[in-house]
């Protein structure tokens, strides 16, 4: 069995309701459109997907058809937030490189689709 649920809502890029308590920031940015979105440790806990798919906790809709229904997976083990590639067909990448899971560090930027760019930030108060 698997800890990665959908527990809570999705994330909407459009919605600017925040988590109750901000652990880190996502930014996602692609061809001039750009969004920010705060997520929470529990979020993270229980895993974040990102990709096209409308169930996807973070959906990024049809901004970039080479992103997968399902594309990556953001998720939060004791103190550190691992992104993994969830089999996507085009790839994670971070300074160019493919990865398929890497902990992501404080401003990390990971790539994927045609233009996606995630920008990464754990905020400095929060603790696990």
């Amino acid at each position: 069995s698997s800890r990665v649920t959908t527990l809570a809502p999705p994330l909407l890029l459009g919605d600017d309701e925040e988590p109750e308590l901000a652990w880190a920031t996502i930014r996602l940015q692609s061809r001039g459109a750009k969004a920010k979105r705060s997520v929470s440790a529990e979020r993270l806990e229980q895993g974040l997907l990102i990709g096209r798919y409308e169930r996807c906790g973070l959906s990024l809709g049809d901004i970039d058809k080479n992103v997968s229904r399902v594309h990556l997976l953001l998720v939060r083990i004791g103190c550190d937030v691992w992104a993994i590639d969830t089999g996507s067909t085009n790839g994670v990448r971070k300074n160019g490189k493919s990865i398929e899971a890497l902990i992501l560090e404080d401003s990390d930027r990971l790539e994927f689709g045609s233009n996606m760019m995630l920008d990464w930030a754990k905020l400095e108060h929060a603790e696990a």
